[in-house]
Protein backbone atom coordinates (compact mmCIF):
# COMPACT_ATOMS: atom_id res chain seq x y z
CA UNK A 1 0.00 0.00 0.00
CA UNK A 2 3.00 1.97 0.81
CA UNK A 3 4.27 1.81 -2.81
CA UNK A 4 1.17 2.76 -4.44
CA UNK A 5 0.90 5.97 -2.23
CA UNK A 6 4.40 6.64 -3.37
CA UNK A 7 3.35 6.36 -7.45
CA UNK A 8 0.27 8.19 -6.33
CA UNK A 9 1.89 10.99 -4.86
CA UNK A 10 4.55 11.83 -7.78
CA UNK A 11 1.88 11.51 -10.45
CA UNK A 12 -0.47 14.04 -8.77
CA UNK A 13 2.84 16.22 -8.40
CA UNK A 14 3.77 15.86 -11.64
CA UNK A 15 -0.16 16.38 -12.89
CA UNK A 16 -0.45 19.89 -11.09
CA UNK A 17 2.80 21.37 -12.35
CA UNK A 18 2.05 19.90 -15.86
CA UNK A 19 -1.52 21.97 -15.01
CA UNK A 20 0.30 25.31 -14.15
CA UNK A 21 2.54 24.99 -16.75
CA UNK A 22 1.07 24.30 -19.57
CA UNK A 23 -2.65 25.67 -18.56
CA UNK A 24 -4.22 22.41 -18.94
CA UNK A 25 -8.08 23.02 -18.01
CA UNK A 26 -9.03 20.05 -16.75
CA UNK A 27 -7.96 16.57 -16.35
CA UNK A 28 -8.61 12.84 -15.00
CA UNK A 29 -7.02 9.98 -14.37
CA UNK A 30 -7.42 6.36 -13.12
CA UNK A 31 -5.05 3.42 -12.76
CA UNK A 32 -6.43 -0.18 -12.86
CA UNK A 33 -5.85 -4.13 -12.57
CA UNK A 34 -7.84 -6.51 -13.92
CA UNK A 35 -10.60 -6.16 -11.36
CA UNK A 36 -9.54 -3.16 -9.12
CA UNK A 37 -9.10 0.37 -9.44
CA UNK A 38 -5.58 1.59 -7.79
CA UNK A 39 -6.26 5.28 -7.97
CA UNK A 40 -8.53 7.79 -9.70
CA UNK A 41 -8.79 11.83 -9.30
CA UNK A 42 -9.85 14.40 -11.41
CA UNK A 43 -8.11 17.50 -11.26
CA UNK A 44 -8.90 21.23 -12.84
CA UNK A 45 -12.84 22.19 -14.29
CA UNK A 46 -15.09 21.41 -17.57
CA UNK A 47 -14.92 24.64 -18.56
CA UNK A 48 -13.19 28.26 -17.91
CA UNK A 49 -16.93 30.32 -18.25
CA UNK A 50 -18.11 27.82 -14.98
CA UNK A 51 -15.56 26.52 -13.17
CA UNK A 52 -17.37 23.29 -12.79
CA UNK A 53 -14.82 21.00 -11.20
CA UNK A 54 -14.12 17.68 -13.02
CA UNK A 55 -15.47 14.30 -11.55
CA UNK A 56 -14.84 11.38 -12.06
CA UNK A 57 -18.12 10.79 -14.34
CA UNK A 58 -17.35 13.99 -16.16
CA UNK A 59 -17.76 12.76 -20.05
CA UNK A 60 -14.30 13.78 -22.20
CA UNK A 61 -13.77 13.65 -26.44
CA UNK A 62 -11.52 10.37 -26.63
CA UNK A 63 -10.44 11.13 -30.53
CA UNK A 64 -8.45 8.30 -31.59
CA UNK A 65 -8.81 6.04 -29.21
CA UNK A 66 -12.16 5.64 -30.48
CA UNK A 67 -10.10 3.20 -33.25
CA UNK A 68 -9.47 0.78 -29.99
CA UNK A 69 -13.70 0.65 -29.53
CA UNK A 70 -13.87 0.30 -33.51
CA UNK A 71 -11.64 -2.72 -33.23
CA UNK A 72 -13.19 -4.21 -30.02
CA UNK A 73 -16.46 -4.05 -31.32
CA UNK A 74 -15.30 -5.52 -34.93
CA UNK A 75 -14.02 -8.58 -32.83
CA UNK A 76 -17.28 -8.71 -31.17
CA UNK A 77 -19.09 -9.00 -34.83
CA UNK A 78 -16.45 -12.00 -35.45
CA UNK A 79 -16.79 -14.12 -32.38
CA UNK A 80 -20.90 -13.62 -33.12
CA UNK A 81 -19.97 -14.25 -36.78
CA UNK A 82 -21.79 -11.86 -38.89
CA UNK A 83 -18.29 -10.36 -39.97
CA UNK A 84 -14.29 -11.75 -41.05
CA UNK A 85 -11.26 -9.79 -40.53
CA UNK A 86 -10.50 -11.02 -44.04
CA UNK A 87 -14.43 -9.99 -45.31
CA UNK A 88 -13.84 -7.74 -48.27
CA UNK A 89 -15.24 -3.92 -48.09
CA UNK A 90 -17.38 -4.39 -51.55
CA UNK A 91 -19.05 -6.86 -49.53
CA UNK A 92 -20.35 -3.96 -47.63
CA UNK A 93 -19.95 -1.14 -49.81
CA UNK A 94 -20.91 -3.03 -53.20
CA UNK A 95 -20.57 0.52 -55.53
CA UNK A 96 -17.52 1.84 -53.40
CA UNK A 97 -14.92 3.91 -55.71
CA UNK A 98 -12.06 5.82 -55.26
CA UNK A 99 -9.64 8.16 -57.16
CA UNK A 100 -6.45 6.76 -58.40
CA UNK A 101 -3.41 7.74 -59.97
CA UNK A 102 -1.75 4.44 -59.88
CA UNK A 103 -4.38 2.76 -62.57
CA UNK A 104 -7.47 0.82 -61.28
CA UNK A 105 -7.32 0.76 -57.69
CA UNK A 106 -8.06 -2.69 -57.30
CA UNK A 107 -10.69 -2.04 -54.73
CA UNK A 108 -11.93 -5.53 -54.44
CA UNK A 109 -8.60 -6.15 -52.60
CA UNK A 110 -9.59 -4.00 -49.10
CA UNK A 111 -10.29 -5.96 -46.61
CA UNK A 112 -11.66 -5.47 -43.20
CA UNK A 113 -7.75 -6.40 -42.02
CA UNK A 114 -6.84 -3.60 -44.23
CA UNK A 115 -8.69 -0.90 -42.94
CA UNK A 116 -7.95 -1.67 -39.43
CA UNK A 117 -4.48 -1.73 -39.98
CA UNK A 118 -4.29 1.54 -42.10
CA UNK A 119 -2.92 -0.31 -44.80
CA UNK A 120 -5.72 0.46 -47.87
CA UNK A 121 -3.46 3.07 -48.88
CA UNK A 122 -6.41 6.12 -47.91
CA UNK A 123 -5.37 9.33 -46.81
CA UNK A 124 -6.86 10.55 -43.43
CA UNK A 125 -9.67 13.01 -43.93
CA UNK A 126 -12.41 13.19 -46.57
CA UNK A 127 -13.78 16.87 -47.51
CA UNK A 128 -16.88 16.52 -45.06
CA UNK A 129 -17.20 16.20 -41.33
CA UNK A 130 -13.93 16.42 -39.77
CA UNK A 131 -12.08 19.82 -38.10
CA UNK A 132 -12.24 21.85 -40.67
CA UNK A 133 -15.47 21.57 -41.88
CA UNK A 134 -18.17 23.45 -40.00
CA UNK A 135 -21.30 21.67 -41.43
CA UNK A 136 -23.19 18.74 -39.76
CA UNK A 137 -23.32 15.83 -42.22
CA UNK A 138 -25.04 12.72 -41.39
CA UNK A 139 -22.29 9.31 -41.16
CA UNK A 140 -23.60 8.06 -43.68
CA UNK A 141 -23.10 11.19 -45.92
CA UNK A 142 -19.40 11.86 -45.08
CA UNK A 143 -19.09 7.61 -45.39
CA UNK A 144 -20.20 8.77 -49.11
CA UNK A 145 -18.22 11.06 -49.37
CA UNK A 146 -14.51 9.16 -48.87
CA UNK A 147 -15.27 8.23 -53.18
CA UNK A 148 -14.13 11.94 -53.94
CA UNK A 149 -10.98 11.72 -51.98
CA UNK A 150 -7.61 10.48 -53.12
CA UNK A 151 -5.45 7.00 -52.86
CA UNK A 152 -2.16 8.36 -51.90
CA UNK A 153 -0.82 4.87 -51.96
CA UNK A 154 -1.74 1.73 -54.07
CA UNK A 155 -3.24 -0.97 -51.57
CA UNK A 156 -1.51 -2.93 -49.14
CA UNK A 157 1.57 -1.21 -50.14
CA UNK A 158 2.17 0.68 -46.92
CA UNK A 159 1.26 2.10 -43.37
CA UNK A 160 -0.89 5.35 -43.50
CA UNK A 161 -2.88 6.43 -40.55
CA UNK A 162 -6.45 6.96 -41.86
CA UNK A 163 -9.68 8.12 -40.42
CA UNK A 164 -11.26 7.16 -43.54
CA UNK A 165 -10.36 3.55 -43.50
CA UNK A 166 -11.52 3.15 -39.59
CA UNK A 167 -14.88 4.77 -40.59
CA UNK A 168 -15.64 2.24 -43.47
CA UNK A 169 -14.81 -0.39 -40.89
CA UNK A 170 -17.62 1.31 -38.82
CA UNK A 171 -19.89 1.06 -41.65
CA UNK A 172 -18.83 -2.63 -43.03
CA UNK A 173 -19.81 -3.61 -39.33
CA UNK A 174 -23.58 -1.67 -39.53
CA UNK A 175 -24.12 -3.54 -42.48
CA UNK A 176 -23.23 -6.78 -41.37
CA UNK A 177 -25.45 -6.05 -38.39
CA UNK A 178 -28.10 -4.33 -39.99
CA UNK A 179 -28.05 -1.97 -37.08
CA UNK A 180 -26.10 1.80 -36.59
CA UNK A 181 -22.38 1.13 -35.62
CA UNK A 182 -23.33 3.29 -32.28
CA UNK A 183 -26.12 1.17 -31.58
CA UNK A 184 -23.62 -1.69 -32.49
CA UNK A 185 -21.16 -0.02 -29.74
CA UNK A 186 -23.61 0.30 -26.83
CA UNK A 187 -25.62 -2.70 -26.89
CA UNK A 188 -22.78 -5.08 -27.90
CA UNK A 189 -19.85 -3.55 -25.97
CA UNK A 190 -21.04 -0.68 -23.55
CA UNK A 191 -24.01 -2.64 -21.76
CA UNK A 192 -21.98 -5.81 -21.11
CA UNK A 193 -19.21 -3.92 -19.84
CA UNK A 194 -21.08 -1.58 -17.84
CA UNK A 195 -20.51 1.69 -19.73
CA UNK A 196 -23.29 4.03 -20.11
CA UNK A 197 -22.36 7.61 -20.36
CA UNK A 198 -20.69 6.88 -23.49
CA UNK A 199 -22.03 8.99 -26.63
CA UNK A 200 -20.69 9.31 -30.47
CA UNK A 201 -20.55 13.21 -32.03
CA UNK A 202 -20.86 16.81 -30.22
CA UNK A 203 -24.69 17.12 -30.68
CA UNK A 204 -24.97 14.19 -28.13
CA UNK A 205 -22.40 15.19 -25.52
CA UNK A 206 -24.20 17.98 -25.20
CA UNK A 207 -27.04 16.38 -23.85
CA UNK A 208 -24.88 15.53 -21.02
CA UNK A 209 -24.47 18.29 -18.69
CA UNK A 210 -21.41 16.95 -16.80
CA UNK A 211 -19.14 17.06 -20.18
CA UNK A 212 -15.79 18.57 -20.76
CA UNK A 213 -15.59 21.41 -23.01
CA UNK A 214 -11.88 21.50 -25.32
CA UNK A 215 -9.55 24.19 -24.99
CA UNK A 216 -7.22 24.78 -28.15
CA UNK A 217 -4.23 27.33 -27.57
CA UNK A 218 -6.37 28.41 -24.67
CA UNK A 219 -9.42 29.25 -26.35
CA UNK A 220 -12.53 26.77 -26.72
CA UNK A 221 -12.08 24.92 -29.96
CA UNK A 222 -15.33 25.42 -32.31
CA UNK A 223 -15.90 22.58 -34.54
CA UNK A 224 -18.93 21.02 -35.87
CA UNK A 225 -20.76 17.54 -34.91
CA UNK A 226 -17.63 15.42 -35.65
CA UNK A 227 -19.18 12.24 -37.17
CA UNK A 228 -16.10 10.17 -38.67
CA UNK A 229 -17.57 7.70 -35.92
CA UNK A 230 -15.49 4.42 -36.22
CA UNK A 231 -12.18 6.85 -36.18
CA UNK A 232 -13.03 8.64 -33.10
CA UNK A 233 -15.30 11.23 -31.91
CA UNK A 234 -16.53 9.63 -28.64
CA UNK A 235 -17.14 11.10 -25.53
CA UNK A 236 -16.76 8.79 -22.22
CA UNK A 237 -15.87 9.43 -18.74
CA UNK A 238 -12.65 8.42 -17.34
CA UNK A 239 -14.59 5.83 -14.95
CA UNK A 240 -16.16 4.08 -17.67
CA UNK A 241 -12.86 4.22 -19.79
CA UNK A 242 -11.57 2.20 -16.44
CA UNK A 243 -14.12 -0.42 -16.92
CA UNK A 244 -13.21 -1.11 -21.02
CA UNK A 245 -9.42 -1.44 -20.10
CA UNK A 246 -10.31 -3.63 -17.39
CA UNK A 247 -12.63 -5.82 -20.17
CA UNK A 248 -9.51 -6.02 -22.36
CA UNK A 249 -6.92 -7.05 -19.21
CA UNK A 250 -9.21 -9.75 -18.49
CA UNK A 251 -8.87 -11.05 -22.40
CA UNK A 252 -12.62 -10.39 -23.51
CA UNK A 253 -14.37 -12.11 -20.75
CA UNK A 254 -17.09 -10.55 -18.23
CA UNK A 255 -17.57 -11.92 -14.92
CA UNK A 256 -15.33 -15.12 -16.04
CA UNK A 257 -17.55 -16.01 -19.28
CA UNK A 258 -15.89 -14.96 -22.95
CA UNK A 259 -17.58 -12.07 -24.23
CA UNK A 260 -15.17 -11.89 -27.46
CA UNK A 261 -12.57 -14.87 -28.12
CA UNK A 262 -9.36 -14.22 -26.35
CA UNK A 263 -7.48 -14.67 -30.08
CA UNK A 264 -9.17 -12.20 -31.55
CA UNK A 265 -8.27 -9.40 -29.17
CA UNK A 266 -4.39 -10.90 -29.63
CA UNK A 267 -4.90 -10.73 -33.01
CA UNK A 268 -5.15 -6.90 -32.40
CA UNK A 269 -1.96 -6.93 -31.19
CA UNK A 270 0.00 -8.52 -33.90
CA UNK A 271 1.96 -6.99 -36.85
CA UNK A 272 -0.06 -6.93 -40.42
CA UNK A 273 1.13 -7.10 -43.44
CA UNK A 274 4.73 -6.25 -42.69
CA UNK A 275 7.34 -9.29 -42.91
CA UNK A 276 9.68 -7.03 -40.99
CA UNK A 277 8.96 -8.06 -37.23
CA UNK A 278 9.17 -4.93 -35.48
CA UNK A 279 9.31 -3.76 -31.73
CA UNK A 280 6.68 -0.63 -32.56
CA UNK A 281 4.46 -0.84 -34.85
CA UNK A 282 0.20 -0.69 -35.34
CA UNK A 283 -1.77 -3.36 -35.03
CA UNK A 284 -5.59 -3.99 -35.71
CA UNK A 285 -7.05 -0.74 -34.38
CA UNK A 286 -4.12 -0.15 -31.21
CA UNK A 287 -0.61 0.43 -31.15
CA UNK A 288 2.16 -2.03 -30.26
CA UNK A 289 5.37 -1.19 -28.23
CA UNK A 290 7.60 -3.92 -27.48
CA UNK A 291 10.61 -1.59 -26.93
CA UNK A 292 10.61 1.17 -24.34
CA UNK A 293 9.94 -1.30 -21.66
CA UNK A 294 12.38 -3.90 -22.44
CA UNK A 295 10.65 -6.52 -24.00
CA UNK A 296 7.42 -6.14 -22.20
CA UNK A 297 4.52 -5.60 -24.47
CA UNK A 298 2.13 -2.36 -23.80
CA UNK A 299 -0.65 -2.57 -26.08
CA UNK A 300 -1.74 1.49 -26.08
CA UNK A 301 -3.34 4.29 -28.08
CA UNK A 302 -3.84 8.14 -27.65
CA UNK A 303 -5.94 10.64 -29.31
CA UNK A 304 -5.85 14.51 -29.79
CA UNK A 305 -7.66 16.85 -30.98
CA UNK A 306 -10.80 19.49 -30.71
CA UNK A 307 -9.10 21.00 -27.89
CA UNK A 308 -8.57 17.27 -26.07
CA UNK A 309 -5.79 15.26 -25.25
CA UNK A 310 -6.41 11.58 -23.98
CA UNK A 311 -3.93 8.30 -23.66
CA UNK A 312 -4.62 4.39 -22.64
CA UNK A 313 -2.52 2.09 -22.02
CA UNK A 314 -2.01 -1.68 -20.55
CA UNK A 315 -0.25 -4.86 -20.30
CA UNK A 316 -1.58 -8.37 -19.80
CA UNK A 317 1.12 -9.87 -18.46
CA UNK A 318 1.08 -8.18 -14.99
CA UNK A 319 -2.62 -7.17 -15.20
CA UNK A 320 -2.68 -2.84 -15.32
CA UNK A 321 -4.07 -0.28 -17.02
CA UNK A 322 -4.09 3.67 -17.25
CA UNK A 323 -5.87 6.06 -18.41
CA UNK A 324 -5.90 9.75 -18.67
CA UNK A 325 -7.97 12.62 -20.06
CA UNK A 326 -7.97 16.17 -20.63
CA UNK A 327 -9.59 18.80 -22.47
CA UNK A 328 -6.63 20.97 -23.70
CA UNK A 329 -5.03 19.71 -26.67
CA UNK A 330 -1.70 19.32 -25.12
CA UNK A 331 -1.76 15.42 -25.82
CA UNK A 332 2.44 15.21 -25.85
CA UNK A 333 1.98 16.02 -22.21
CA UNK A 334 -0.78 13.80 -21.24
CA UNK A 335 0.95 11.23 -22.99
CA UNK A 336 3.96 11.68 -20.99
CA UNK A 337 2.28 11.13 -17.65
CA UNK A 338 0.03 8.37 -19.15
CA UNK A 339 3.19 6.74 -19.39
CA UNK A 340 4.73 7.43 -16.72
CA UNK A 341 1.70 5.94 -14.54
CA UNK A 342 1.89 2.21 -16.76
CA UNK A 343 5.97 2.20 -16.29
CA UNK A 344 4.81 2.83 -12.43
CA UNK A 345 2.37 0.13 -12.27
CA UNK A 346 4.70 -2.46 -13.98
CA UNK A 347 7.72 -1.84 -11.59
CA UNK A 348 5.46 -2.07 -8.60
CA UNK A 349 3.78 -5.49 -10.26
CA UNK A 350 7.27 -7.13 -10.10
CA UNK A 351 8.05 -6.45 -13.65
CA UNK A 352 11.92 -5.82 -13.92
CA UNK A 353 12.43 -2.80 -16.18
CA UNK A 354 14.24 0.10 -15.46
CA UNK A 355 12.88 3.57 -14.08
CA UNK A 356 11.56 5.58 -16.96
CA UNK A 357 14.70 7.83 -18.17
CA UNK A 358 14.52 10.72 -20.51
CA UNK A 359 15.50 9.85 -24.37
CA UNK A 360 18.34 11.69 -25.41
CA UNK A 361 20.56 11.70 -28.32
CA UNK A 362 23.21 10.35 -26.41
CA UNK A 363 21.17 7.30 -25.23
CA UNK A 364 19.31 6.90 -28.30
CA UNK A 365 22.72 6.09 -30.35
CA UNK A 366 25.68 5.50 -28.41
CA UNK A 367 28.24 5.22 -30.74
CA UNK A 368 30.54 7.67 -31.34
CA UNK A 369 30.80 10.22 -34.46
CA UNK A 370 32.99 8.98 -37.63
CA UNK A 371 33.15 10.35 -41.05
CA UNK A 372 30.74 8.03 -43.86
CA UNK A 373 31.28 8.00 -47.50
CA UNK A 374 28.78 10.56 -48.63
CA UNK A 375 28.11 7.72 -51.70
CA UNK A 376 26.99 5.29 -49.22
CA UNK A 377 24.61 7.52 -47.55
CA UNK A 378 22.78 9.35 -50.75
CA UNK A 379 20.20 6.43 -50.90
CA UNK A 380 18.65 7.73 -47.95
CA UNK A 381 17.45 10.85 -49.71
CA UNK A 382 13.99 11.62 -49.44
CA UNK A 383 11.06 12.56 -47.42
CA UNK A 384 10.31 11.03 -44.29
CA UNK A 385 6.48 11.49 -42.86
CA UNK A 386 4.02 10.77 -41.21
CA UNK A 387 0.17 12.54 -40.28
CA UNK A 388 1.79 15.73 -38.71
CA UNK A 389 5.06 15.64 -38.81
CA UNK A 390 8.21 15.35 -41.74
CA UNK A 391 11.60 16.53 -42.74
CA UNK A 392 14.15 16.09 -45.34
CA UNK A 393 17.07 14.17 -45.79
CA UNK A 394 19.57 15.95 -48.02
CA UNK A 395 23.40 15.52 -48.80
CA UNK A 396 24.49 19.46 -49.29
CA UNK A 397 28.26 20.05 -50.38
CA UNK A 398 29.21 16.20 -49.50
CA UNK A 399 27.22 16.54 -46.13
CA UNK A 400 24.31 15.22 -44.41
CA UNK A 401 21.23 17.78 -43.77
CA UNK A 402 17.86 17.21 -42.00
CA UNK A 403 15.96 19.65 -43.62
CA UNK A 404 12.90 20.57 -41.24
CA UNK A 405 10.00 23.27 -41.60
CA UNK A 406 12.30 24.73 -43.84
CA UNK A 407 15.27 25.24 -42.21
CA UNK A 408 18.51 22.82 -43.28
CA UNK A 409 20.07 20.84 -39.86
CA UNK A 410 23.56 20.09 -40.65
CA UNK A 411 23.79 15.87 -39.03
CA UNK A 412 27.00 14.08 -37.91
CA UNK A 413 26.86 11.01 -38.81
CA UNK A 414 27.67 7.91 -36.41
CA UNK A 415 27.06 5.17 -38.61
CA UNK A 416 25.75 4.42 -42.63
CA UNK A 417 22.14 5.06 -40.97
CA UNK A 418 22.34 7.18 -38.02
CA UNK A 419 22.69 10.92 -37.51
CA UNK A 420 22.33 13.34 -34.51
CA UNK A 421 22.86 17.22 -35.00
CA UNK A 422 24.17 19.84 -32.63
CA UNK A 423 20.39 20.37 -31.18
CA UNK A 424 18.30 17.78 -29.10
CA UNK A 425 17.36 15.47 -32.37
CA UNK A 426 18.49 12.11 -33.96
CA UNK A 427 18.24 10.11 -36.58
CA UNK A 428 18.13 6.25 -37.07
CA UNK A 429 17.12 4.86 -40.76
CA UNK A 430 15.70 1.23 -40.99
CA UNK A 431 16.54 -0.21 -44.57
CA UNK A 432 14.23 -2.74 -46.13
CA UNK A 433 16.64 -5.01 -48.62
CA UNK A 434 18.93 -2.42 -48.47
CA UNK A 435 16.54 0.94 -49.24
CA UNK A 436 15.05 3.28 -47.28
CA UNK A 437 11.83 2.20 -45.52
CA UNK A 438 11.55 4.21 -42.60
CA UNK A 439 13.28 6.63 -39.91
CA UNK A 440 13.27 6.56 -36.31
CA UNK A 441 13.32 10.12 -34.99
CA UNK A 442 14.12 11.02 -31.56
CA UNK A 443 12.87 14.91 -31.29
CA UNK A 444 12.22 16.76 -27.91
CA UNK A 445 12.64 13.30 -25.86
CA UNK A 446 9.82 11.84 -28.17
CA UNK A 447 10.15 8.98 -31.12
CA UNK A 448 8.43 9.28 -33.84
CA UNK A 449 8.14 6.59 -36.65
CA UNK A 450 7.98 8.26 -39.66
CA UNK A 451 8.04 6.34 -43.76
CA UNK A 452 9.92 7.28 -46.33
CA UNK A 453 8.14 8.60 -49.40
CA UNK A 454 10.62 9.15 -52.48
CA UNK A 455 13.42 11.06 -53.29
CA UNK A 456 13.33 14.85 -53.98
CA UNK A 457 14.52 15.43 -57.47
CA UNK A 458 16.95 18.13 -58.21
CA UNK A 459 14.62 21.23 -58.96
CA UNK A 460 15.09 22.00 -62.70
CA UNK A 461 12.96 25.23 -64.21
CA UNK A 462 9.55 23.66 -64.84
CA UNK A 463 7.06 23.96 -67.17
CA UNK A 464 5.66 27.17 -66.29
CA UNK A 465 2.17 27.50 -67.36
CA UNK A 466 0.56 30.44 -68.29
CA UNK A 467 -2.72 29.38 -66.19
CA UNK A 468 -0.92 28.20 -62.78
CA UNK A 469 -0.62 32.32 -62.49
CA UNK A 470 -4.37 32.73 -62.23
CA UNK A 471 -4.08 30.25 -58.98
CA UNK A 472 -1.24 32.45 -56.51
CA UNK A 473 -2.47 34.02 -53.65
CA UNK A 474 -3.13 33.34 -49.91
CA UNK A 475 -5.55 30.64 -48.93
CA UNK A 476 -7.45 29.77 -45.34
CA UNK A 477 -9.03 27.83 -43.98
CA UNK A 478 -10.34 27.81 -40.19
CA UNK A 479 -9.41 24.89 -37.88
CA UNK A 480 -11.48 24.71 -34.53
CA UNK A 481 -11.98 28.39 -34.72
CA UNK A 482 -8.64 29.39 -35.93
CA UNK A 483 -7.17 30.43 -39.24
CA UNK A 484 -4.71 28.38 -41.49
CA UNK A 485 -2.99 30.19 -44.06
CA UNK A 486 -1.39 28.86 -46.85
CA UNK A 487 0.56 30.56 -50.15
CA UNK A 488 0.55 29.42 -53.27
CA UNK A 489 2.94 30.83 -56.44
CA UNK A 490 4.61 30.31 -59.27
CA UNK A 491 8.38 30.14 -59.01
CA UNK A 492 11.35 29.00 -60.60
CA UNK A 493 8.27 27.35 -63.41
CA UNK A 494 6.49 25.58 -61.14
CA UNK A 495 3.39 25.84 -58.70
CA UNK A 496 4.42 25.80 -55.46
CA UNK A 497 2.78 25.22 -51.88
CA UNK A 498 4.09 27.46 -48.74
CA UNK A 499 3.37 25.53 -46.14
CA UNK A 500 5.00 25.33 -42.48
CA UNK A 501 7.82 27.86 -43.26
CA UNK A 502 8.94 25.86 -46.62
CA UNK A 503 8.07 25.77 -49.64
CA UNK A 504 7.10 22.56 -51.72
CA UNK A 505 6.64 21.75 -55.71
CA UNK A 506 3.67 20.71 -56.29
CA UNK A 507 3.15 17.98 -59.52
CA UNK A 508 0.66 18.34 -61.99
CA UNK A 509 -1.55 15.26 -62.51
CA UNK A 510 -4.49 16.53 -64.76
CA UNK A 511 -5.53 19.88 -65.15
CA UNK A 512 -6.19 21.54 -61.64
CA UNK A 513 -5.20 18.59 -59.80
CA UNK A 514 -1.50 18.66 -58.11
CA UNK A 515 -0.25 16.08 -55.67
CA UNK A 516 2.54 17.18 -52.66
CA UNK A 517 6.00 14.86 -52.36
CA UNK A 518 4.33 12.63 -49.76
CA UNK A 519 1.09 12.41 -52.25
CA UNK A 520 -1.43 14.35 -50.90
CA UNK A 521 -3.75 15.91 -53.54
CA UNK A 522 -4.35 19.36 -54.23
CA UNK A 523 -7.27 20.61 -56.08
CA UNK A 524 -8.03 23.97 -57.63
CA UNK A 525 -11.96 24.95 -58.02
CA UNK A 526 -12.69 28.66 -58.75
CA UNK A 527 -11.47 30.54 -55.86
CA UNK A 528 -10.58 28.04 -53.84
CA UNK A 529 -9.00 24.75 -53.32
CA UNK A 530 -8.62 21.48 -51.36
CA UNK A 531 -5.65 20.44 -49.60
CA UNK A 532 -5.26 17.19 -48.61
CA UNK A 533 -9.59 17.61 -48.55
CA UNK A 534 -9.14 20.81 -46.46
CA UNK A 535 -11.08 23.47 -48.21
CA UNK A 536 -9.50 26.49 -48.54
CA UNK A 537 -10.80 29.68 -49.75
CA UNK A 538 -8.26 32.61 -51.45
CA UNK A 539 -8.16 35.67 -49.50
CA UNK A 540 -8.91 38.82 -52.25
CA UNK A 541 -7.31 41.17 -49.16
CA UNK A 542 -6.02 39.00 -45.99
CA UNK A 543 -5.57 42.10 -44.34
CA UNK A 544 -8.34 44.27 -44.25
CA UNK A 545 -10.32 41.23 -41.84
CA UNK A 546 -7.43 41.84 -39.37
CA UNK A 547 -7.67 45.40 -39.56
CA UNK A 548 -11.37 45.08 -38.62
CA UNK A 549 -10.69 43.00 -35.83
CA UNK A 550 -7.87 45.17 -34.22
CA UNK A 551 -10.13 48.24 -34.25
CA UNK A 552 -13.38 46.28 -32.41
CA UNK A 553 -11.86 43.45 -30.78
CA UNK A 554 -7.81 43.21 -30.10
CA UNK A 555 -7.79 39.81 -28.07
CA UNK A 556 -9.91 38.46 -31.12
CA UNK A 557 -7.88 34.82 -31.54
CA UNK A 558 -7.03 35.45 -35.23
CA UNK A 559 -4.61 38.39 -33.78
CA UNK A 560 -2.68 35.45 -31.81
CA UNK A 561 0.77 36.24 -31.90
CA UNK A 562 1.11 32.64 -33.78
CA UNK A 563 -1.41 33.06 -36.57
CA UNK A 564 0.21 36.62 -37.45
CA UNK A 565 3.00 35.65 -37.93
CA UNK A 566 1.89 32.80 -39.89
CA UNK A 567 0.29 35.41 -41.94
CA UNK A 568 3.09 37.62 -42.20
CA UNK A 569 5.58 34.75 -43.73
CA UNK A 570 3.60 33.89 -46.13
CA UNK A 571 3.25 37.23 -47.46
CA UNK A 572 6.53 37.63 -47.69
CA UNK A 573 6.78 33.98 -49.34
CA UNK A 574 4.43 35.73 -51.79
CA UNK A 575 6.61 38.95 -51.96
CA UNK A 576 3.54 41.07 -51.07
CA UNK A 577 6.00 44.03 -48.99
CA UNK A 578 3.32 46.42 -48.45
CA UNK A 579 1.08 44.07 -46.55
CA UNK A 580 3.24 42.21 -44.82
CA UNK A 581 4.25 45.13 -43.39
CA UNK A 582 1.08 46.20 -42.26
CA UNK A 583 0.73 42.27 -40.75
CA UNK A 584 4.50 43.48 -38.83
CA UNK A 585 3.00 45.98 -37.90
CA UNK A 586 -0.24 44.91 -36.32
CA UNK A 587 2.02 41.93 -34.79
CA UNK A 588 4.50 44.39 -32.72
CA UNK A 589 1.20 46.88 -31.70
CA UNK A 590 0.14 43.93 -30.06
CA UNK A 591 3.19 41.77 -29.01
CA UNK A 592 5.80 44.56 -28.31
CA UNK A 593 8.28 42.12 -27.71
CA UNK A 594 8.50 40.66 -31.36
CA UNK A 595 10.61 43.66 -32.12
CA UNK A 596 13.52 41.78 -30.81
CA UNK A 597 13.25 39.18 -33.53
Amino acid sequence: MTEINGIISKLRDEIEKTILEKNIVGLAISLVDDNSIFWNECFGYTDLESKKKVNLDTTFSIQSIGKVFTAVAIMRGVTKGIISLDSKLINYYPNFTINSKYGEPQIDKITIRHLLAHFAGFTHRSKVGGEYDLSEPTFEEYVRSIPDTWLRYPIGERFLYSNLGMALAAYSLQKASSMSFTEFVQKEICAPIGITALTYGKKASEKNPNRAIGYHFGREAEYSNLIFYGAGGQFVSVKDMSRFVQFLLNEGKINGKSHIKKELLDEMANEQFNVKESKKYYGLGLYVDKEQFNGIELRHHSGSGCGFGAFIAWNLDYKVGAIIFSNSDQAQDVVKIGKEAINSLLILKGAEIAPPQEITPSTFITKPRIPVDVNSIKKLEGLYAISGGRFEFKITDNKPFAIYQGQPIPLHSHSEIEFTADMPLAIRFILEEDNPYAADVLMNGVIHRLLYHKAKEEEVFGSNKKNWKQLEGIYQSIYLGDPVYFAIKVDNGHLKVYLENKCEILTEYKDNIFFTNDERAVIFQDNFLYFDNIKMNRLEDPVKPLKDFLAKNPNHRFLSKWKLKELYFNLVYLEKKEEADEIKEMLFQLYPEEKKH
